[in-house]
């Protein structure tokens, strides 16, 4: 999972109600881009309108950016 969106409880059952929707696994996978149907992209997009928050996984950081030379400096001196 390389994405993910957060949402209040509040606009949970909002997105829920709005979409007809009586499966809550259905707006988790939609939220955390783990299906991508024309109905989860349009959740997704509903969510970020209503105040959902995207972010990225730390993993996919990881493998994107350079690791922090300080960080590998405290690994270091921990060994």
């Amino acid at each position: 999972m390389a994405k993910k969106i957060t949402v209040t409880p509040e606009v949970r059952a909002q997105l829920q109600e709005e979409f007809d929707i009586s499966n809550t696994a259905t707006i988790y996978n939609a939220l955390n881009y783990e299906t991508d149907s024309p109905s989860a992209r349009m959740i997704r997009r509903r969510a970020l309108e209503l105040g959902g928050q995207e972010w990225q996984t730390i993993d996919e950081l990881a493998q994107t950016q350079p690791a922090c030379t300080h960080a590998r400096s405290m690994e270091r001196s921990a060994q």
